[in-house]
């Protein structure tokens, strides 16, 4: 649906509230100005709606403070912003009467200051309020000013891009020095910054030069000295979210006319913000007049106000849903009004009207079954709309969407036609006609059929439905003949198969027609081929009998030999030699009948035979073959040892003793194929073989082979040939081998052998057996010097070719891991670790050994308090050994703190129980000397300590 127009309601300044009594939703004119509801200015929306409260700004009135500021007189040593709630400054106790708050604290008298500021009185009605902030500006805004004098907040809403703010304030001019009253214009230059975190909070800079903070807005009004408070506004739109402010002098520099010492003292008070926002305020559109269902829905992307719908700026009591039925309200212009907190956003809409369409259906109205109608619909509508939809209902449930259409019609009888037009708004018109469709005749007939030489009967069977009469028939037989009886005879000339056609037409013009084939049959042709054959084969037999029309139904052969069949195709063998006549009589399905006639030469098989003379591997083939009548013209051989012949008699020279299947083929000069097989013995007496001491033989050792041949005497020659390259000509040669790879080494031995007498033999022993390569075994360990604290040693296997492994750690232990670990036990001493290791075979080894050394290492403790006389474990001052000291080279001294020699002892097991001369010792320390030898290495130890005495 098209909207005609749309626009905001949009009146700057004015909001929708009750200004002189107008109530906006009731369609009265409660304000008696002739204006009603939004005709009147006072209901008309102003820029927007309120999107955040004024609250944002802290304590924007500065009356809230946690203390009461003093007041002080020129020159002031603190500005007192501690005091204020939520603000801050840069500097807490410099230039305070640069920057300072103010606050009367509800005393309801003025603010004490210096004579030459002209504060303003305190207000007790509270109109203006009690606290407010003073600032200084220079002649020049020197940075340190600027430094000192702004005050910062962090807000309690963010200001958000795409939004314009207007932050309203109150300025007091308290300055009074009279001449400078004269000469100054008294315009300050004020700036209002931003930055996105309150972290930021002071400047720590110039803000002019601070990367945090970025200017919103400036300003620079004259504020009048006139003991009054007058309202400037900054207004700004923030290209990023802004979460603190600062107010605080400009940056720039000011003209004081050549006076040197130039100041305005100005007050600030009561911070008011307020923006206004458009929202995306939508209206959707569905139905119409035409269909009673024209509905508004209005949207908008913000929640939490109400809806007020209105016609021609009227309000509609009681219409404060976002979807509006406009059906029963008609046309007019509508609007949708959104109110939230007080203000309020609104978009029109003018209604469309209902137009219906013009409909007119073009075409005949009466058919017969089968044929296609042309249904030609006409439609067109005003005033600019178009037509959508093109409905057709044929009175038989089918139905169409399209604006003209071809249609055919599945049965006969009386049909309404509807043609219903829609235009874009959904109003329809409806035009009809009435179609009749008359039956077809149901055409059919029956023939009777017979050979082409007969005649042919055919009678129509035609019906029609109640109504009509069939008018008239015409018959078609298919060979350029006619007729237009309802019962004909007919005769064809030919046989054949014939398409003959019916056609029968109604009194109403409606007809129809039908098409049978009919058969004529001919006589059948018979027809066959045969080959000349060899007795005892299946003669080849090609039935080739055929009939134009029809079918053959029955075949009968007679074969010359007192035998005869009834299949089509059947197979025949002669048992004798001679020459047959063969006959074939065939009938079709019409009862006619053909013979045909051939004759057929049996010939006679070749006898195949032959004789053999052997001799050694070598064996001569005489052809004995024989047949009765003919020649033989060619034989073939085949010796069953892959060799085959066409010679008559040849010659075949075999290479293994065995029996062999010897067939002889042998073919006439009339393709008759006579063979035999016949058994040839090939014996020669011995056969070529060796026989080797192992299959497998590790590097570096040598192997003899031997001769394994069948017995052959003592007069043959021998030849040895090895895949190393190694050649002999003994009967019984040695060979040595070497394998430098990691690899096995696999060797191929040729054994050839040759008698005095001519025979022949060899053997090949591909990959007979395998020289393996030696394995070579080594090790290393860690740690290289182990001692009894630390008896653990890991072992490195090192070895190469090597699969298994046998450790044999020197202290009657082994291991077969591949790197074992090993702790030695309780004794220091040298031991000698081996290692055999063997290729994968098992058969190959070798064998690595090394001096492995376990130190001794002394360990002890000696304390250093012991209570003599107690009866427990430490009434005993005596060294603690773990081993590895040599007890035959051990002393400890004991010594007063005079040096006097109190105790001596040889032996480490041995200790002082703090007796001296018979008498327990005092309490006090004593210093100990100990010397004594290692055990394992022969080192000397010499060591003195301090030992305390308890009592």
């Amino acid at each position: 649906m098209l909207k005609k127009t749309v626009g905001f309601i949009f009146l700057v300044g004015l909001q929708l509230s009750l200004y002189a009594q107008e109530i906006c939703d009731n369609a009265l004119d409660d304000d008696g100005d002739g204006l009603i509801d939004l005709y009147d200015p006072d209901c008309q929306c102003g820029a927007g709606l309120n999107a955040q409260p004024s609250s944002a700004i802290p304590n924007p009135n500065f009356d809230n403070s946690s203390c009461c500021p003093v007041p002080h007189p020129w020159p002031a040593n603190t500005n007192q912003l501690g005091c204020l709630d939520d603000w801050t400054s840069a500097q807490t106790s410099l230039n305070g009467w640069a920057l300072n708050y103010l606050n009367s604290c509800d005393s309801c008298g003025n603010y004490n200051n210096s004579l030459t500021y002209n504060n303003p009185p305190q207000e007790c009605s509270l109109t203006v309020g009690n606290g407010f902030v003073q600032m200084e500006f220079n002649k020049n805004n020197n940075p340190s000013w600027v430094y000192n004098s702004g005050i910062y907040a962090c807000l309690n809403a963010p200001f958000m891009p795409g939004n314009t703010y207007t932050l309203a304030f109150d300025t007091y001019n308290s300055y009074l020095n009279p001449f400078w009253i004269n000469l100054l214009s008294h315009k300050i230059h004020l700036s209002l910054m931003g930055t996105t975190n309150c972290s930021n909070i002071p400047i720590l800079n110039q803000y002019c030069a601070d990367p945090n903070w970025y200017i919103l807005d400036s300003i620079s009004p004259i504020i009048p000295i006139d003991s009054t408070w007058h309202t400037f506004t900054f207004t700004f739109s923030p290209s990023v979210p802004t979460y603190a402010i600062a107010l605080t002098p400009s940056c720039i520099l000011i003209n004081t006319n050549g006076i040197s010492n130039y100041f305005d003292r100005i007050m600030f008070d009561n911070l008011d913000l307020n923006y206004g926002k458009k929202y995306d305020l939508q209206i959707a559109d569905t139905g119409s007049f035409c269909t009673n269902d024209y509905l508004l829905t209005a949207s908008i992307d913000t929640t939490g106000g109400t809806w007020q719908w209105y016609k021609d700026s009227v309000a509609l009591v009681g219409e404060t849903s976002s979807m509006l039925d406009i059906t029963t309200y008609g046309l007019g212009n509508y609007t949708a009004l959104y109110v939230l907190n007080g203000a309020c956003q609104g978009l029109n809409y003018e209604s469309i009207p209902s137009v219906y369409p013009f409909a007119f259906i073009n075409s005949s109205g009466n058919n017969c079954l089968g044929d296609s109608i042309t249904l030609d619909g006409s439609s067109f509508v005003n005033n600019g709309y178009s037509i959508a939809n093109h409905y057709w209902d044929f009175g038989n449930s089918d139905s169409a969407f399209v604006e003209d259409f071809t249609y055919t019609y599945d049965s006969s009888g009386t049909f309404v036609v509807k043609y219903t037009v829609e235009t874009n708004l959904g109003c329809q018109t409806t035009d009809s006609i009435i179609v009749n469709i008359y039956d077809n005749p149901i055409v059919n007939f029956a023939s009777n059929e017979n050979c082409f030489s007969d005649s042919v009967n055919f009678i129509s069977l035609s019906t029609l439905s109640l109504g009509s009469v069939i008018d008239s028939l015409h018959w078609d037989f298919g060979d350029n003949t006619t007729a237009l009886d309802s019962l004909e005879t007919h005769w064809y000339s030919n046989a054949g198969t014939y398409n003959v056609t019916l056609y029968a037409e109604s009194d109403l013009g409606c007809f129809d027609s039908i098409i049978k084939q009919i058969t004529i049959d001919p006589n059948p042709t018979a027809a066959f081929t045969v080959n000349d054959t060899c007795v005892l084969d299946a003669i080849t037999l090609s039935n080739n009998s055929s009939i134009t029309t029809g079918s053959i139904q029955t075949y009968e052969w007679d074969f010359g030999d007192n035998t005869t069949s009834n299949i089509q195709q059947p197979s025949h063998t002669y048992n004798q030699i001679g020459t047959y006549t063969l006959a074939l009589i065939v009938v079709s399905d019409s009862g006619c009948t053909d013979t045909a006639y051939l004759s057929h030469i049996s010939h006679p098989i070749p006898t195949a035979n032959f004789s053999t003379i052997t001799n050694c591997f070598v064996a001569d083939f005489t052809n004995l073959s024989t047949i009765v009548s003919g020649n033989i013209q060619s034989v073939s051989w085949d010796f069953e040892d892959n060799q085959t012949s066409t010679s008559f008699n040849p010659t075949n020279i075999y290479q293994v003793n065995d029996t062999y299947n010897v067939l002889l083929s042998a073919t006439s000069n009339f393709g008759c194929i006579g063979d035999t097989i016949l058994p040839v013995t090939i014996f020669s007496n011995f056969a070529a073989d060796i026989q080797p001491t192992s299959l497998t033989i590790c590097s570096g050792e040598c192997m003899q082979l031997f001769d394994n041949a069948t017995p052959h005497g003592n007069d043959a020659t021998y030849a040895w040939k090895l895949s190393d390259g190694q050649t002999s000509y003994q009967q019984n040669p040695t060979f040595c081998f070497t394998n430098e790879q990691e690899d096995h080494l696999p060797i191929s031995v040729f054994f050839k052998i040759e008698t005095s007498a001519g025979c022949v033999d060899s053997v090949l022993y591909t990959n007979y057996f395998d020289v393996i390569a030696n394995p070579k075994a080594y090790f290393t360990y860690s740690p290289n010097s182990p001692n009894l604290q630390e008896p653990e040693v890991q072992f490195k296997n090192e070895s190469v070719n090597a699969e298994n492994f046998e450790w044999n750690f020197g202290d009657n232990t082994g291991s077969l891991e591949e790197n074992p670990a090993h702790i030695y036990k309780n004794v220091a001493k040298k031991y000698t670790v081996s290692l055999t290791v063997s290729e994968a075979t098992a058969n190959c080894f070798d064998t690595y050994k090394t001096i492995l050394i376990v130190k001794d290492e002394i360990l002890y403790f000696i304390p250093n308090v012991f209570r003599p006389g107690s009866g427990n474990i430490n009434s005993i001052f005596q060294p603690q050994f773990t081993s590895g000291v040599n007890v035959y080279e051990f002393r400890m001294h004991i010594y007063n703190r005079w040096g006097e020699l109190i105790f001596e002892s040889f032996d480490p097991n041995g200790g002082w129980d703090g007796f001296y001369n018979a008498e327990l010792v005092k309490q006090d320390t004593y210093v100990w000397k100990i010397d004594f030898i290692e055990s394992m290495s022969d080192k000397k130890h010499a060591d003195t300590g301090i030992i305390t005495v308890l009592r």
